[in-house]
């Protein structure tokens, strides 16, 4: 199936699919045809380019935007991608196209994409695009004014703001090889793992009276973090609603912690979305061993691939009980 044939299928059935808010979430399903292989038999590197095309279609055609588009005979313009492989897709596998707004400044407008195939990352990109009219090009504001949108614009990630510093500057293609893109996240709440965005006071908060860390200093919070590959959950006013950490050499092993989710904001999937953005880092795949401990939450873990120590007795420790409360 060729990409056209893909394009005018999707227009077709673009009537069968929900309006979407001008900040919501297109999500189209595709299968890989043995045109989309490249030499070593997976999806070719440049059809992700390609099929994100589509993605931006949707979402564009799926809010007020595609009408405004047509209306004022804009053409949008795409000035930079920034893409991270993660897992290949094979033949006649099934995956899906995740598309959203992340934000926008006064010229570009910023796109996520995703391809999921079973639930787990294959390939994420970070698109900048604008609109052009025969005048020139459209301000953000004209366009999401044409769009109805006076909501608040997003804060976009701090990797995002890197990258998009950097995209007039030759030596800086991309994000930094160690700087995160965007992670996934339920409607309504953004996944981060860029460590400027942690709220400290709301983790400690959370910590000092968790089961597993009673009394914890918050120096001892702070120098943990900074020692760390950690994960945040936020709702759409800004304010951090969840955590988990990654405890590790960054090379061989891992040790998940301090996963935890304020309790108005439970049962939404988060625990899940910022384990799976932390197991989804380059230098965690490559671990030999992730291990953690957990009292109550086996089921969780069990679904995002973690499986109980078959053979315990190679594994000692040292256990110091209530070590905050003796030092305070």
């Amino acid at each position: 199936m060729t990409l056209l044939a893909r394009l005018l299928w999707k227009g077709l059935t673009l009537k069968g699919r929900p309006p979407l808010d001008p900040l919501g979430t297109s999500v189209l399903r595709f299968r890989v045809w043995l045109n989309d292989l490249d030499v070593n038999l997976h999806m070719n590197n440049g059809r992700f380019l390609s099929v994100m095309d589509l993605g931006r279609f949707d979402l564009s055609f799926r809010t007020s935007l595609g009408r405004a588009m047509l209306r004022n005979r804009w053409k949008p313009l795409v000035g930079g991608i920034t893409m991270r492989y993660r897992r290949s897709l094979e033949p006649f596998a099934r995956y899906e196209l995740h598309t959203r707004l992340l934000g926008w400044d006064g010229k570009w407008f910023f796109l996520e994409q995703r391809f999921l195939k079973g639930g787990d990352l294959a390939a994420e990109g970070v698109v900048r695009a604008l609109f052009r009219s025969r005048e020139g090009n459209v301000p953000t504001a004209e366009v999401l004014r044409r769009m109805g949108y006076d909501g608040p614009a997003p804060d976009l990630p701090g990797s995002v703001r890197r990258w998009a510093e950097g995209c007039g500057d030759p030596s800086r293609p991309g994000p930094p090889a160690g700087d995160p893109l965007p992670a996934p996240a339920p409607d309504g709440y953004r996944i981060s793992l860029d460590p400027g965005e942690l709220q400290i006071d709301v983790i400690h908060g959370y910590l000092v009276r968790s089961y597993w860390s009673p009394g914890i200093p918050r120096e001892v919070v702070e120098r943990a973090l900074r020692h760390s590959l950690c994960a945040g959950a936020y709702d759409g006013n800004g304010a951090q609603v969840g955590f988990a950490r990654m405890a590790t050499d960054r090379t061989t092993f891992g040790y998940l912690a301090d996963v935890f989710v304020l309790e108005e904001h439970r049962g939404r999937g988060l625990s899940a979305a910022m384990v799976r953005a932390l197991m989804d880092l380059p230098e965690v795949q490559g671990m030999r061993r992730l291990m953690l401990a957990t009292r109550d939450a086996h089921g969780l873990y069990t679904k995002l691939g973690w499986t109980p120590v078959t053979d315990p007795a190679p594994f000692m420790q040292v256990h110091r009980k209530d070590p905050y409360r003796q030092s305070g």
